[in-house]
């Protein structure tokens, strides 16, 4: 019979405090709180001749000290067949009586002592049932004939806790198997149904795939990849923000069909994915094609008002050294800001969101602007003396 490879130190209890053998195979884990903050004291008692107790194992955050073999039986549960039976656990407390805490790192620990006790025996998936004669977790108090608090009220309250993270240790859920693709370019797809699904899909089976969002037949959605959910065998649609943010959360590829635009007129603004995984009313302002157009009539709105302060030689006013300033944060501070921002903004996906981007956009083309009317000197003004 094994032991745990988890122990960080071995702290052998005295042969009076237990009995060498077992009458029976281990069956199930029983755990105690050691009514102490300090782990060498436990140690100290069961290595004490005639204490007429002990436990196999206990535990501090990160320590695990061991006191009986798992082969012999310990005397922790003040019953016989329990002793037989299973494997004691004591645990060192954070704070003493009445409450008896123990701290969340020993919980931790303990879990990961009892997954592996539970793995070497084959004890299977981990249940609790004061009443049955042989639960394969339980708490001191749960033994016939053992009249006692143990393991206080806290740490009984956290054995199901313990249960379920041993049990997922030892039995971690299945993962679906997702294969990712980008399509060539980002396209618009139109729902196909009444209603149409948004669902959630990283799910083993079918069933449990659950319904997000529903949206009216007819509705545009702009796609950006799809993934194949290979163990259910279907496949979904994504918006942009999903994929890239590796969320699964798509429309069934089933339910949706490709959209094609007869004319310009026929472009539309679509909504996209918003961070909550819900879509959300146009989040991205304009689209690109409107953005664009709306950006190109700025310009043009601008050079009309440029020219015009060029025929009437509207002229600012100033030094060489100003005018030698001003040039700089025209013709390369305010350029370089506006290309950097939209460069990192694509390389890492951050940004304040379409709105804003496209607004800051144009506010710097209207200060180039203003700036641009306040450069409008000719050479001869610009070599004036500064005097």
């Amino acid at each position: 019979m094994s032991q745990s490879s988890l122990v960080t130190k071995q702290w052998w209890a005295d042969p009076s405090n237990y009995t060498k053998g077992r009458q029976d195979t281990i069956r199930g884990i029983v755990i105690h709180h050691a009514a102490s903050t300090s782990l060498d004291s436990v140690g100290q008692v069961f290595s004490t001749p005639g204490r007429n107790g002990s436990a196999h194992y206990g535990v501090c955050a990160g320590q695990v000290h061991q006191y009986v073999r798992e082969e012999d039986t310990a005397w922790h549960c003040g019953n016989w067949l329990g002793n037989s039976a299973t494997v004691g656990i004591e645990c060192i407390n954070s704070t003493g009586a009445p409450d008896w805490k123990v701290s969340d790192a020993t919980i931790q620990t303990v879990i990961k002592l009892v997954a592996d006790i539970a793995k070497r025996n084959n004890l299977g998936k981990l249940w609790l049932n004061p009443d049955a004669d042989y639960p394969t977790l339980s708490g001191h108090r749960d033994w016939y004939g053992s009249a006692t608090y143990c393991p206080g009220d806290y740490l009984y309250s956290k054995l199901q806790y313990i249960a379920d993270k041993a049990n997922e240790i030892n039995y971690p859920p299945a993962k679906a198997e997702l294969k990712w693709g980008k399509l060539a370019k980002v396209t618009i797809y139109k729902c196909a149904k009444q209603p149409t699904y948004l669902y959630g899909f990283n799910h083993t089976h079918a069933t449990n795939v659950e319904k997000i969002k529903n949206f009216d037949k007819g509705e545009l959605i702009e796609i950006y990849g799809k993934v194949e959910n290979k163990t259910i065998g279907r496949t979904y649609l994504l918006t942009e923000y999903s994929y890239t943010k590796k969320i699964a959360n798509g429309f069934l590829e089933a339910d949706m069909e490709k959209y094609e635009p007869q004319a310009e007129s026929d472009i539309v603004t679509v909504p996209e994915e918003g961070a909550s995984g819900n879509v959300e009313d146009n989040p991205r302002g304009l689209t690109d094609f409107d953005y664009s157009k709306t950006l190109q009539e700025f310009n043009g709105a601008a050079k009309t008002i440029e020219d015009k302060a060029k025929e009437q030689k509207i002229m600012i006013p100033m030094s060489n050294k100003v005018y030698d300033i001003l040039k700089i944060v025209a013709i390369v501070i305010l350029p370089l800001i506006s290309a950097t921002y939209i460069a990192l903004s694509k390389i890492w996906g951050f940004g304040f969101g379409a709105e804003i981007d496209q607004t800051i956009q144009i506010i710097i083309a209207a200060i180039n602007t203003v700036l641009g009317l306040a450069l409008v000197k000719s050479s001869s003004d610009y070599h004036k003396s500064d005097k």
